[in-house]
């Protein structure tokens, strides 16, 4: 059992470097979103694909280890948590696997936080581009005046930055 403990120490603490990692990019993507540098995101994105297939390899490496580690029980495989089974580990590795779980669960809500940040960054850009566009073709609704009757009517005005004819 305890071999199989050191390599559950060893996973989490290789997936707390993942996630570490994982933050930092969703950082450099953010400054590369902010600054308008495509390359930077894209790099950014393409880091963000790496790191999130190895913690899901590490991931899915833990929890083969924790079902190793689950103490044969009336309980189905794939129920035991990683806090039930740090409670049932002896003090000293129940300990840094406590405080590793704490760090793992720090950085899963700030990695969320970060990327939430970074799609409203992105959806902020789209809006922009996309209205943008509508002034530049012209395209979108033209604001209405309101006709002899009092209705509001629709304009027939061309707005349009760019010369449409080719």
């Amino acid at each position: 059992m305890n071999a199989d403990v050191l390599e559950l120490v060893e996973i989490v603490q290789l997936e707390i470097g993942a996630f570490e990692a994982l933050l930092e990019t969703l950082t450099q993507e953010q400054v590369a979103l902010v600054t308008q540098d495509l390359s930077g995101v894209e790099e950014a994105v393409t880091n963000q694909q790496t790191l999130v297939e190895r913690a899901r390899s590490l991931e899915a490496a833990r929890i083969n280890v924790v079902e190793r580690l689950r103490t044969l029980d009336d309980r189905a495989p794939g129920t035991v948590t990683l806090k039930e089974l740090i409670d049932r580990i002896e003090n000293p590795q129940a300990q840094k696997l406590r405080e590793m779980r704490e760090q793992l669960l720090t950085l899963q809500a700030e990695i969320r936080r970060v990327n939430r940040h970074n799609s409203a960054l992105v959806k902020q850009s789209m809006k922009y581009v996309d209205k943008t566009l509508q002034i530049l073709t012209g395209a979108g609704r033209a604001p209405g005046v309101y006709g002899q009757s009092g209705k509001v009517a629709s304009r027939s005005v061309t707005r349009a930055v760019l010369n449409r004819v080719a």
